[in-house]
C-alpha cells in the first residue's frame, strides 16, 4: 500500500472529498490527487504532517503504514458513526 492509499482511505473514513481534506491541510487539492493516484510518490515532509494533522494520525501511519493502526478505529469517523447507528 502506498502513501497515497493510505491518505485516501483516511480521506474516505471520514467522509471528505480529496478537495475538502486539502482545505483542513492547508495543501493543494492537486497534490491531494496526484499522490493518491500515484503520479506523486513522495512529497515534503511538511505536506504529510499537515495531512497527519488534518486527518488525527501520524506521519508515519501515513508513509510508512505497517501498523495495526485501522482508520475506523476513531469515535469521529463515518464508519464508527455507521456502527454506532448499526
Amino acid at each position: 500500500m502506498t502513501p497515497g492509499d493510505r491518505i485516501k482511505r483516511y480521506r474516505l473514513a471520514r467522509g471528505w472529498s480529496q478537495r475538502e481534506l486539502a482545505r483542513r491541510a492547508g495543501v493543494r487539492y492537486a497534490m491531494i490527487s496526484d499522490l493518491e493516484t500515484n503520479k506523486r510518490t513522495s512529497t515534503q515532509l511538511s505536506v504529510f504532517e499537515k495531512l497527519a494533522a488534518a486527518l488525527e494520525t501520524s506521519v508515519g501511519s501515513l508513509v510508512e503504514g505497517g501498523g495495526t493502526e485501522d482508520p475506523c478505529t476513531a469515535p469521529h469517523t463515518r464508519c464508527a458513526r455507521k456502527a454506532m447507528h448499526a
